[in-house]
This record gives structure tokens, C-alpha cells and sequence, in this order.
């Protein structure tokens, strides 16, 4: 009896390690930007957008694209893009720099474009990175007559800096970095753990941690 436990927990066990390597995360690729002292790393089935194009995007408004890009797979198709608010327009920073409320109203207007909106337990969680305020909301869109079509789509912002310290020597938020996730399958939403963040002199943080998704 001992013998065929022990046989059936090896069994179990080399199923769970083939589960983990046929589910495994497809490398990163990396986009810094220098301005933010950022690095942001994605999976690598994502192709990047034109990137002349996604600069130039938005400039003379409050939000403003600094990477963008898609991919496609036996899934599906899914896409991101990575923006800021800074002062430009004090304003909608100030909006930003509460990242619960503002990625709850954001997601849902953004839905509205797809179909009838949802959002995922009706609001944002939140979560920090390295001290830096930070919140994701999730959600999804029907459309068409029986509802059938399905968007689902995500949108995490966080603060360029980490919050006031105690004794005020950290530096306030002087611009907010989102986000926007958008895909037409449920199961490719879990490429949102993939994301990372690396500020300069730091270590790298997920985006969106695991526990945040369905």
C-alpha cells in the first residue's frame, strides 16, 4: 500500500511539473524609457506598434502614449498601452493620483466602446510597488444580440514615485503611469502577471500582482 502511495504522489508530481512547463510564461522583452527612468518588461508575442506613431500620439493632450503593442495567438488577439499623465494638465493628474476611483470610471467609459460594461467585483484593487500607490480595475464588455461577443480589458495605474514618507523626504507623485489591457479571450488576461516594472536603482516589481486577477 506504502508503495503504490508513494508511486501515485511521483505521478502527481511529474504531472504538476509538466502543467507548470506547457503554462510557462513566454520570455520578456524589455521597453525603457528615460524620461520615466522606466523599464518595462511584457512578453515577447507582443510586436510593438509604430513607435513614431505612438509617440507622436496624444501629445497635446493629458495623456500621453509612450509604448503600445499587439499580439496574436491560437488564443486569440490581445493589446496593450503604456501611458502617462503628468502636469500638463494638473487637473486630470490630480484625478490619476487617487488610482482606485480613476481606473474604475476610466475602464468603464473605455467598456462603453465595446458593448454593455462589467466590472470585475464592481471595483479597483488595490496594491503598491515599492511604495508607490497603485490600483487595477478589470472588466468586460457584450455586445451583439445574445451577448456573445465578449471584450475583456484591464487598466492599472500606479504613481511615478513612491508617496510621501513620514518625514517628507520622499517626492510627491509628479506623474501617473497607466496601463490599458485590452483582449477578446478571458484566458489570455492572465498575460497581465507577465508585466513588470523597473524603476532606476530598483528591483523589478510586477505590474499587477497575481492576486488581483479572477
Amino acid at each position: 500500500m506504502l508503495k503504490r502511495f508513494a508511486a501515485l504522489c511521483l505521478l502527481l508530481m511529474a504531472a504538476a511539473c509538466l502543467g507548470q512547463t506547457s503554462s510557462k510564461v513566454p520570455p520578456l522583452s524589455i521597453f525603457r524609457d528615460s524620461s520615466l527612468g522606466l523599464s518595462f518588461g511584457y512578453p515577447s508575442e507582443f510586436v510593438p506598434w509604430n513607435p513614431d506613431a505612438a509617440k507622436n500620439r496624444n501629445q497635446s493632450g493629458c495623456v500621453r502614449t509612450v509604448f503600445s503593442a499587439g499580439a496574436e495567438n491560437k488564443l486569440g488577439s490581445s493589446a496593450f498601452v503604456l501611458s502617462v499623465i503628468d502636469g500638463t494638465c494638473p487637473g486630470v493628474l490630480k484625478q490619476a493620483e487617487q488610482p482606485g476611483p480613476f481606473t474604475r470610471q476610466q475602464l468603464q467609459r473605455q467598456l462603453t466602446a465595446y458593448g454593455a460594461p462589467t466590472l470585475y467585483k464592481g471595483g479597483a484593487f488595490h496594491y503598491d510597488i515599492n511604495g508607490r500607490p497603485a490600483a487595477v480595475s478589470l472588466g468586460w464588455a457584450q455586445s451583439g444580440k445574445d451577448g456573445s461577443k465578449v471584450t475583456y480589458a484591464a487598466k492599472a495605474c500606479f504613481h511615478r514615485n513612491p508617496s510621501y514618507s513620514a518625514d517628507k523626504t520622499k517626492p510627491a507623485a509628479n506623474a501617473v503611469i497607466c496601463l490599458d489591457y485590452t483582449t477578446q479571450n478571458r484566458d489570455l488576461m492572465m498575460r497581465l502577471v507577465a508585466f513588470t516594472v523597473k524603476f532606476t536603482d530598483e528591483n523589478t516589481f510586477p505590474a499587477i500582482p497575481g492576486n488581483a486577477l479572477p
